[in-house]
């Protein structure tokens, strides 16, 4: 991370290696900004809205949103180094703190400035400028934690949500998930089945272990949903147990500007009696990244 500070500003530049979306979200969301920044957040992230930070035994403090351009910029304006709350000073002495966001080929750029040191008194001025650069950078470190990871676990009723972005046009992402040749090519050793809705196919993996899924929704080339029985390292039937006991496996699709951008998320878990459910959901959290890296790696190879 490079930092540079003078008197009137504060400039922190990192390139994280994660998708711009994920970056924006890390930013503009309470669940996102709360896993890097301040310990709780209320208010809305909308322009013009007030934000109060709690940052446990360091305070409060208080902002106003001033600009927000998904997924590319995000800024607020607040009274820097004292916890004073918007109207605790004049208005032109405030801070404007500005997140830039770049895609970049290895994710994405994130500038982070923030300006107006010299129009805050001098013995103020000393001591925020001070503050705000020592804390920048202990704080900006933890959003390449959070955004580099596969932590990011949004509310329920999702129990495992990971996201890759790839530089593929979609139809090319859509035939390695969607088609019985183009799961054989990165995930399976092979599919038996025609992966239409409502259809039975059957998964054959490189270990030697097969197992069922039904095809319970398809949206070429945006949706394809699937249900099957999680953990079962010795392969089962499709109905072995009962299919209120499943698990929804969701891919989503969308085009960005960088390519598309695959999601997954698997609901359901708490369907499964235990000690099923506790090993299911262990080897999933962790499979899904791996799974997640072949396909982005594989589709990679492609572009």
């Amino acid at each position: 991370m490079t930092t540079v500070a003078n008197e009137n500003e504060i400039r922190c530049e990192l390139v994280l290696k994660a998708p711009i979306e994920k970056v924006f979200w890390a930013l503009t969301t309470p669940e996102g900004w709360t896993g890097w920044f301040s310990q709780e957040v209320s208010g809305k992230f909308a322009v013009g809205e007030k934000l109060e930070l709690d940052f446990g035994p360091y305070g409060m403090a208080y902002a106003i949103v001033s600009e927000m351009d998904r997924p590319n910029v995000f800024a607020y304006k607040w009274h820097p180094g004292d916890g004073a709350d918007i109207d605790g000073h004049p208005e032109n002495e405030m801070t404007t703190v500005r997140f830039t966001l770049e895609a970049v080929p290895e994710g994405t750029k994130l500038l982070m400035q923030e300006t107006g040191f010299g129009n805050l008194p001098e013995a103020r001025r000393i001591s925020a400028l001070r503050d705000n650069s020592s804390g920048w950078g202990s704080e900006l470190p933890k959003i390449v934690a959070l955004v580099e990871s596969d932590t990011r676990q949004p509310a329920l009723p999702y129990d495992i949500f990971r996201e890759r972005v790839v530089e593929v046009p979609i139809q090319a992402a859509w035939n390695a998930l969607a088609t019985p040749e183009g799961l054989s090519s990165w995930f399976l050793k092979s599919c038996d089945g025609d992966l239409e809705v409502g259809s039975i196919a059957t998964f054959h993996f490189s270990i030697g272990v097969s197992g069922p899924v039904k095809i319970v929704e398809r949206q070429e080339p945006n949706v394809l949903v699937w249900k099957w029985h999680p953990g079962e390292v010795d392969g089962c039937t499709w109905d072995k147990y009962p299919e209120d006991e499943a698990t929804t496996v969701r891919f989503e699709l969308s085009e960005t500007d960088r390519g598309t951008m695959i999601i997954v998320m698997e609901s359901g878990f708490a369907n499964i009696p235990e000690p099923r459910r506790g090993t299911a959901l262990g080897l999933n959290k962790k499979g899904w990244s791996t799974v997640m890296d072949w396909l982005r790696d594989y589709l990679a190879k492609q572009s």
